[in-house]
């Protein structure tokens, strides 16, 4: 059945598409939320999990979904436009290497995440002409509350969106354990921690290491690094990070923080954490970089416009890096670039702060 399935599909021919006169590719920009739309229908329904087994039709992803026919076929259709899916001659379609990470229990998944982007920030967007017009934040308008409030909200949204971040945070603690040397450390500080997992998978890789993980909210913490092992290593501290965060730190690993906020903030941040650290300390920043000059696509530059919209945060430039470290008393020793979009910045305290 395999090999009947991979002769319908050798008969899909790959064909470069002619490049697009400029007219058209800003009506495809202006009309980016079709696609949105379309990949979100397909997550919430849980098409890519009908195709995990092989190709089917139309009217057998259908059937199994309990869904008309004409619909399912229009949708399925849509999504081999958009490089989701593709078909075959046969008109049987499959899942695209993109649509792959549509399936829940794949690693990587990033079927949650999508049904979350569509439906907590594509509204927020909405807001971006008041957020420009007024210098208000763009999803506190729209939804009436801040972000992080609508999260601790929305309680039927937390499970999911806790294993979305939680497969998310693996990426980083991996990048940080193969581009970042943490043999000459002691004891590192996750300020602002999230899930804990990233200070687990990096105390799990070093047994010389102690850890704290610091945060607002703390709850289910200690319990999560006992389950790891890690009960006897690992203290868990509730608190606010623009009070104090815990000393004797040599290390203090800031991963996707200080791009929530300006930088009065962060620099409060980074001050307390130069005050708290000792001798010899470092900060271990893992942020996007924004370029100096955009030359082309820049997932930074994108991520900066969220921030925009759900924080009034943004992503930084180097020199920005350079000014907000400087302010708290620190030099911006090296930037450390990783198989990802996010490099590891890595900060030492200033001699004359």
């Amino acid at each position: 059945m395999a090999d009947e399935y991979q002769t319908a599909f050798d008969q899909v021919k790959v064909v470069a598409p002619p490049a697009l006169p400029p007219s058209v590719q800003l009506l495809q920009l202006a009309y980016g939320f079709a696609a949105s739309q379309a990949v979100y229908v397909a997550a919430k329904i849980g098409l890519a999990d009908q195709l995990s087994a092989g190709p089917r039709s139309s009217a057998e992803v259908a059937a199994a979904l309990g869904a008309d026919a004409e619909r399912t076929h229009r949708l399925m259709r849509g999504l081999a436009h958009y490089g989701v899916l593709a078909q075959a001659a046969d008109g049987r379609f499959r899942l695209t290497p993109v649509g792959e990470y549509l399936q829940s229990y794949v690693p990587g998944s990033l079927r949650v995440g999508t049904i979350f982007f569509v439906e907590e920030h594509y509204p927020a967007w909405g807001g971006l002409l008041h957020a420009f017009q007024t210098g208000a934040i763009a999803f506190d308008h729209i939804f009436g509350k801040s972000f992080y409030a609508y999260l601790h909200s929305e309680v039927d949204r937390q499970e999911g969106l806790h294993s979305f971040m939680v497969d998310q945070a693996k990426g980083t603690a991996k990048s940080l354990l193969e581009y970042y040397d943490f043999a000459a450390a002691q004891q590192i500080v996750d300020v602002g921690g999230g899930y804990g997992t990233i200070l687990a998978d990096i105390l799990l890789a070093h047994p010389q290491l102690h850890g704290v993980f610091f945060d607002i909210v703390t709850e289910g913490l200690d319990l999560f690094f006992e389950a790891s092992g890690l009960r006897d290593r690992c203290q868990v501290v509730q608190g606010d990070f623009f009070q104090a965060v815990p000393a004797g730190g040599d290390v203090y690993l800031l991963t996707a923080i200080l791009h929530n906020w300006v930088d009065a903030d962060a620099v409060k941040i980074l001050k307390n954490i130069r005050q708290a650290m000792a001798p010899g300390g470092k900060v271990v920043v893992v942020e996007l970089l924004v370029p100096e000059r955009v030359t082309g696509p820049s997932p930074a530059v994108e991520m900066d416009l969220m921030m925009w919209v759900l924080l009034n945060g943004y992503e930084r430039t180097e020199a920005q890096f350079h000014s907000i470290f400087d302010a708290a008393g620190f030099r911006l020793s090296r930037i450390i670039p990783t198989r990802g979009p996010r490099p590891i910045i890595e900060a030492v305290a200033r001699a004359d702060a």
